[in-house]
């Protein structure tokens, strides 16, 4: 999946930089139709949710969370839940810990740093072999503090 993400930042870069080439440049038409079809996709969205709300199908809504709604939705649940009061340190870190890195790596690719070492630059991070190594550790972690919610649960 590196792959997409790279091909995600070199398409980024390509319309960044048709703003400021001759041949290509972005005209005002551009902007705005590409403004609009990003809103009516975001629009769509929002309908379909509001027609699964309305039919009260809460688990097909939940199918349409992102990973940080998803999180949320089960945060707000253990809160209100004493028996998960020793899960929700680890729970509250989740955000922190694993999703923010999630997004930032979703946008990320492969580069060396000045001693030659594989690096992962993501759009507001860089990323070394012992920061993979403490995300694998996090997501360890993530992973067993969901198994135990899901334990007190079943």
């Amino acid at each position: 999946m590196a792959e997409t993400s790279e091909l995600d930042v070199k398409m980024e870069a390509i319309i960044k930089s048709l703003f400021n080439k001759p041949f290509g440049s972005l005209s005002d038409k551009d902007q705005t139709v590409i403004k609009k079809k990003a809103i009516k996709s975001l629009n769509d969205m929002i309908s379909k949710i509001e027609k699964l709300d309305e039919k009260n199908n809460f688990i097909e809504l939940l199918k349409e969370l992102d990973h940080r709604g998803r999180w949320r939705a089960i945060k707000r649940i253990c809160k209100k839940n004493g028996e998960f009061e020793n899960l929700m340190e680890t729970l509250n870190l989740y955000d922190t810990e694993i999703i923010i890195k999630r997004n930032d790596l979703a946008h990320s690719c492969e580069a060396e740093n000045e001693k030659k070492e594989k690096i992962i630059k993501g759009r507001n991070n860089t990323y070394t072999r012992e920061d993979f190594t403490q995300i694998r550790k996090d997501l360890s972690k993530h992973s067993d503090n969901f198994d135990n919610i899901k334990g007190i649960i079943s």
